[in-house]
């Protein structure tokens, strides 16, 4: 074989060249394969802001319409004016996320997030105190009925008030930055009180039947035991009894409930976040 190291000057020029190029080929390679694996680690951690964004809007969707007709139907002024800028930040990080801006997308999920956590605690507490009240109020006439269905609807009652308190526990006792977390057990307490409310008020419809009327056994709609409890319930009562039959339902009396009316007007320009957004553009 040709060795080049005792070639003559001329095959010494030669074995020179050939290792400055392997030294150039190599330095090249290096630098691209550095540019890949920086471009690929950019393209992972994108990929990965994006799919947190993407759950994080899917979940927000899902919290604020749990906590909408409750808002709806008791929210005080205070109350709403926090409520509605939830709604806008969620607006605006979906309005970001369609920038492909996903870290700064999934940033205002979190604030979001944040202010729903607070907002849930509150509502449940209102709740759980409403419900109590009314078990209360329709137990002496189930007790006395003598009806067992109507016991036991009272019974089902007071047990998901209790287990709403004990969700609501849980949620509170959870590492307070795992936002999605604590926030999914308090939808789960906002469903059990709705149920409770419920039963608070089958409880109370079977007391109030005649003895026909528990023969027939025919379910009612929706909108006919609306009008039932009109009837049998004190007229100074009837209305806020109403309304809490509706909100067990998720429903509300008003014809758009207050998400509604806040997307229709979302009045972004009001929001600090926004506002600093739309400096950095100009």
């Amino acid at each position: 074989m040709y060795d080049l190291r005792f070639s003559n000057k001329k095959g010494t020029h030669i074995y020179s060249y050939c290792i400055a190029a392997l030294i150039c080929l190599g330095a090249a390679t290096f630098l691209s394969s550095s540019e890949i694996y920086a471009q690929r680690v950019k393209a992972s951690t994108k990929a990965g802001e994006q799919r947190k964004a993407e759950k994080g809007l899917k979940d927000d969707r899902y919290f604020i319409y749990f906590l909408n007709t409750t808002v709806t139907n008791y929210g005080n002024d205070q109350q709403k004016k926090v409520f509605r800028e939830i709604i806008q930040r969620d607006i605006f990080s979906q309005f970001l996320y369609m920038k492909y801006m996903f870290f700064e997308s999934f940033r205002e999920i979190r604030k979001c997030q944040k202010s729903l956590i607070d907002m849930y605690k509150e509502f449940l507490a209102q709740d759980i105190m409403m419900t109590r009240t009314e078990l209360d109020l329709f137990a002496a006439k189930v007790v006395t009925s003598k009806d067992p269905l109507a016991r036991l609807y009272l019974k089902l009652g007071y047990r998901e008030t209790v287990n709403t308190s004990i969700e609501m526990g849980m949620a509170d006792h959870y590492r307070e930055t795992l936002y999605s977390m604590r926030l999914y057990k308090y939808v789960k307490a906002i469903k059990r009180i709705k149920e409770a409310k419920k039963y608070a008020f089958f409880a109370y419809l079977r007391a109030s039947q005649t003895k026909d009327e528990k023969q027939q056994n025919k379910p009612l709609t929706f909108d006919e035991t609306v009008k039932k409890l009109e009837t049998i319930i004190d007229k100074k009562e009837a209305e806020k009894m109403t309304l809490m039959f509706y909100d067990a339902y998720y429903r509300s009396q008003s014809k758009k409930s207050f998400y509604d009316s806040v997307w229709e007007n979302p009045e972004l320009e009001t929001l600090e976040d926004f506002k600093k957004y739309q400096k950095t553009k100009e």
